[in-house]
């Protein structure tokens, strides 16, 4: 996981293929003004502190030798989680010129192909052996699996690249200065300074876009007034062009299973499409465990509550939490601890605190020998403000009161700093605060939106039945990118740690997509029992009975953040 800021200045860049994004942006802002103050647009000094939090092993800058009219500049910072050497951010070859910023983790590519080592140095290897070719490029951007953005300079061809994956799962904001129209910026966090200035920045939405440099003179200066082609390139893959439109197979609709199976058909199908989804979601989880460097320490002994974990999980105690833990449980080394994140803003008397107290005490009951540590995080309301101007500056561009809300909420729980209660002899108990070093968290993240999870689900069903059920699902998840994904990516980087989203795994997503949806949600069953059917059974296979029962609670509710903050129309969640 990385921070990224790349800046490119000296001619007019236009922005034709964002500005529906930029309307909406305007529409939804205040009409406040702002002084403009005299800002550095050749360097990315100015956001060094926000990408080190994001990568704290490391940081560097490159600028691009003298091009005339062009001045480009990367600046990477890098949380290294793969590779025994330590690598040199932004990556650059010395003999081609080609630079590359990435930010992500690749779990594997079209044809199973996936880095051993640094997974920078494996991507920017195929991007040069492209020799510039769109096509080729693309295919590359395309065949990849896992959460990633890349900033990719082609100095042969003067094209700048720079992409999402098609699920959006990490933070890429792109800045347009109305101070300076020749500034374009590229980055993980947009800098407090330009925030308050006159530049404009938006999520980038999912995609590979280019922008093409070649038709500028680079011997002499041009004219700011010298324009540039931009270019949206489509996904090459089956797999991508499927998660990019989302679209139920029509053989997966659910219909009458009565009219068309006998029961003992009926039965065979549904045990037939769980089975296939929980072993990709266990898969999912092994992935995101086990690659990755989890580097070699001195421990205590992991009942001890000081011995470090490398894992942590948002942990409400809900549904999609505690299955994760108990998933992670059956694919992490048994000496491994793993914490847990429980944030209060009550006092510690809120739901989510009590689910997550009942939680672990089933987990550790049915996941025996391993250590876990629930860290209690309470968060008084002086705390919340002393921090609110730098948790604003991270949801930006987003600013409503829900995207402050939970942001905080996750903002406090990704910052590990709590307090663990252990048994002591003589059955007494001793509680020490503590301060978690994982350096992966995993959340669970679209479980509700892919299995019908949130309440409003269940008002659409019963109002106009399956069909609006599942195009609310498809809106969902088309939406997370902008709704939630990279608001949370910067939130819960900022203590330098990465999250995972195994819920948001490509295979298993595409399986959801081709199971009968009833398999998958039925509304028709009471809260608890219908919503999320497929995990439920899950839980409960797994031996999770209480957890299996649980029903869905939104972030700023459970963990009564909303008690701080004074906002009842508060709709969408980000589930821990």
């Amino acid at each position: 996981m990385c921070g990224i800021h790349v800046v490119v200045a000296g001619v007019s860049h236009g922005h034709a293929l964002f500005d529906t994004f930029l309307a909406q942006k305007r529409a939804q802002a205040d009409e406040t003004a702002s002084n403009i103050e005299e800002q550095d647009i050749t360097t990315t000094s100015r956001n060094g502190l926000a990408l080190a939090r994001r990568g704290p092993d490391g940081m560097g800058t490159v600028k691009l030798a003298s091009c005339g009219c062009l001045a480009v500049t990367f600046q990477n910072s890098v949380l290294q989680l793969r590779g025994k050497e330590k690598i040199r951010v932004p990556l650059h070859r010395e003999d081609t010129k080609n630079i590359i910023a990435f930010n992500g983790e690749i779990f594997g590519s079209v044809g199973g192909e996936a880095p051993a080592e640094s997974d920078t140095i494996w991507l920017l290897t195929r991007l040069d052996a492209a020799n510039g070719d769109a096509a080729v490029i693309t295919n590359v951007f395309s065949s990849l699996r896992g959460p990633w953005c890349i900033v990719y300079w082609h100095n042969t061809t003067r094209h700048l690249w720079f992409a999402k994956d098609v699920l959006g799962r990490r933070s890429l904001l792109i800045g347009f200065s109305s101070a300076h129209e020749g500034l374009l910026s590229i980055a993980s966090v947009a800098p407090r300074k330009a925030q308050q200035s006159g530049e404009e920045w938006i999520d980038c939405p999912p995609g590979i876009y280019s922008i093409d440099y070649s038709s500028l003179s680079f011997e002499r200066k041009q004219s700011i007034e010298s324009r540039v082609n931009w270019k949206h390139h489509a996904w090459s893959d089956e797999l991508s062009s499927t998660l990019f439109f989302l679209r139920r197979k029509t053989s997966a609709r659910s219909g009458n299973y009565e009219d068309k199976f006998d029961r003992c058909r009926k039965q065979s199908v549904q045990e037939h499409t769980l089975h296939v989804l929980w072993r990709l979601l266990d898969r999912s989880v092994r992935c995101r465990v086990t690659q990755c460097n989890i580097p070699s320490r001195l421990q205590k002994c992991r009942h001890e509550e000081f011995g470090d974990a490398f894992v942590g999980v948002l942990f409400s105690g809900g549904l999609d939490s505690t299955l994760l833990s108990a998933l992670i449980h059956r694919n992490l080394c048994i000496e491994e601890s793993v914490d847990l994140y429980s944030v209060c803003f009550d006092n510690g008397n809120s739901p989510d605190r009590r689910a997550a107290r009942s939680a672990v005490a089933e987990l550790q009951r049915v996941c025996r020998g391993r250590a876990w540590r629930l860290i209690e995080i309470d968060v008084s309301k002086s705390e919340l403000n002393l921090h609110r101007d730098h948790i604003e500056t991270l949801i930006y561009p987003g600013g409503s009161d829900m995207d402050f809300s939970i942001g905080a909420a996750l903002w406090f729980a990704a910052r590990g700093v709590g307090r663990i209660t252990s048994a002591g002899p003589q059955k007494c108990f001793k509680t020490t605060i503590y301060q978690s070093r994982s350096r992966i968290i995993f959340s669970g993240m679209g479980a509700d939106e892919l299995c019908g999870g949130y309440s409003r689900h269940r008002t659409i069903f019963k109002s106009f039945g399956e069909e609006a059920l599942e195009e609310s699902l498809r809106a969902d998840i088309l939406n997370l990118w902008r709704r939630n994904l990279g608001r949370d990516d910067r939130i819960l980087s900022d203590h330098g740690r990465e999250t995972r989203y195994p819920y948001l795994d490509e295979e298993f997503i595409c399986q959801i997509l081709r199971s009968p949806l009833r398999d998958i949600v039925d509304l028709s069953l009471s809260p608890g029992v219908g919503d999320k059917k497929c995990l439920r059974r899950l839980a409960k296979h797994l031996g999770l009975s209480f957890t299996a029962q649980q029903r869905k609670r939104a972030i700023q509710f459970g963990s009564r953040v909303c008690v701080h903050e004074r906002d009842d129309e508060m709709i969408h969640a980000s589930p821990l």
